[in-house]
């Protein structure tokens, strides 16, 4: 359901349309993390200028022949009313290049996740 943000001259609202997006992009990534078991927290806004915003930590052992059992993903949140695009059976968005750049680096300890809220 797509509702838009009526705002009359009398009305205070304390976050934006877009603001509301992100808010909804963090509470979808913490209630995927709370119910896989992983810690969630959401980063500053220097980490967000590195393009991450959130970081997701886990100390378990998914499968008996996993190497890591103790490690961390830092993940970037994209938020969109728009109805996502399905392509070969995987969601798609759009990304800018400098942003995908920053995510594919190999450079980083951390290896960095994109999350598209629905």
């Amino acid at each position: 359901m797509r509702r838009s943000l009526v705002v009359d001259s009398e009305s205070q609202v304390l976050l934006s349309e877009n603001n509301i997006k992100s808010e909804l992009s963090y509470a979808f990534l913490h209630a995927v993390a709370a119910r896989a078991g992983l810690a969630c927290h959401a980063t500053d806004r220097h980490s967000d200028g590195a393009g991450v915003d959130a970081v997701l930590r886990a100390r378990e052992r998914f499968e008996p022949d996993s190497i890591f059992t103790d490690f961390t993903v830092e993940v970037q949140l994209k938020a969109t009313s728009a109805p996502p695009a399905v392509q070969e059976g995987r969601y798609s968005f759009w990304l800018r290049r400098d942003a995908y750049d920053k995510l594919r680096t190999t450079e980083a300890a951390a290896p960095r996740w994109p999350s598209h809220a629905p």
